[in-house]
């Protein structure tokens, strides 16, 4: 898979180019996703919102060869804020 191809087809609207990123990169995020949160149903509201602010913002992206590691810091953030919010 061509990264830096898919995301600049992704910047353009392609939709078909943002889903080959997101499949390409989805079993990474789950298993980051888990290893923070226990369950199972937390992973995948964390990986969803991930996935929903990656597709409204990917025209942010500066280095399209980073986005794995863009989007898996937002992912990160999101079950950080899960955890958050279960605290309170």
């Amino acid at each position: 898979l061509d990264i830096a191809g898919e995301v600049k087809k992704a910047k353009k609207g392609n939709k078909d180019s943002f889903i080959n990123l997101i499949n390409y990169c989805e079993a990474s995020l789950y298993r980051i996703s888990s290893a923070i949160l226990k369950k199972d149903e937390e992973c995948v509201d964390a990986i969803q919102e991930a996935i929903l602010k990656a597709y409204y913002s990917i025209h942010k992206l500066k280095e399209p060869s980073y986005f794995k590691t863009w989007i898996t810091r937002i992912l990160i953030n999101e079950c950080y804020k899960i955890l958050n919010n279960k605290k309170k």
